[in-house]
């Protein structure tokens, strides 16, 4: 399990390279793609604050820690925030603590990133 007090900082570039944002890990929450764009979802004191970054959800996946799983084709999660998994087979919801959002979970994803949870809380 990743030691949160070295509670480092991701960097995020765009798709040309260059350092957009440095957020640290404990702050990001999920990153969702749209479009040619990532929507990171930063918490910051109490307040959430969506950037947008310019690249690939699977370039960006490749740069975090492993606390960071894919389980959707457009959301990548901080499994440290997942407060409940709600759903079934048909389809699960992760929900994000000290919020109330809520990011899916597809289908073909569900067993590894079930598996993910269930082991960061073990």
């Amino acid at each position: 399990p990743m030691d949160l007090q070295e509670d480092k900082l991701l960097v995020f570039k765009n798709e040309n390279g260059e350092i957009e944002y440095q957020v640290p890990t404990s702050q990001l929450l999920f990153v969702k793609s749209d479009g040619n764009y990532l929507e990171l979802m930063i918490k910051e004191a109490d307040k959430i604050n969506k950037q947008l970054l310019r690249n690939r959800i699977k370039t960006v996946l490749e740069g975090l820690p492993t606390i960071f799983v894919r389980c959707h084709r457009s959301y990548i999660v901080n499994l440290e925030k997942v407060r409940s998994v709600d759903g079934n087979a048909r389809g699960y919801e992760l929900t994000i603590a000290n919020t109330e959002m809520k990011v899916p979970v597809s289908r073909n994803l569900a067993a590894d990133v079930l598996a993910a949870i269930e082991q960061k809380t073990a």
